[in-house]
């Protein structure tokens, strides 16, 4: 089965498309820096991601976490929370430029939706 995958992922030429698309996905997360929930923005190799939560935000309400990752699957972003104080995503390498604004716009509105 894995070496099924490895052939997949090798004639479909996913990783070529996953060195591209990490900078998409980066540049998609990083203005969520700004936002007063978040603490910091981490992208790294390959397709991965973590929306820090602003540490003084879990401070005051440990549960936010859980609430974003409930929120974000509400509106179609599957995340998990690592720590209990970062949203982490890594999307499957067939994803669109557009499925990855659609990521950012979904952290967006729903940490914008926390504040009110």
């Amino acid at each position: 089965m894995g070496l099924a995958n490895l052939d997949i992922i090798e004639r479909e030429q996913l990783l070529p498309r996953v060195r591209e698309l990490q900078a998409v996905l980066a540049a998609a997360l990083t203005p969520l820096a700004d936002h007063d929930l978040v603490g910091e923005v981490r992208t790294g190799p390959a397709l991965l991601a973590a929306v820090e939560i602003a540490p003084a935000a879990v401070r005051d309400d440990p549960g936010i976490g859980a609430r974003l990752v409930v929120a974000a699957r509400g509106r179609g972003v599957i995340t998990r929370l690592l720590r209990g104080v970062a949203l982490q995503v890594s999307p499957p390498f067939v994803i669109s430029q557009q499925e990855i604004a659609q990521i950012a716009e979904v952290f967006a509105a729903t940490l914008d939706a926390e504040l009110r």
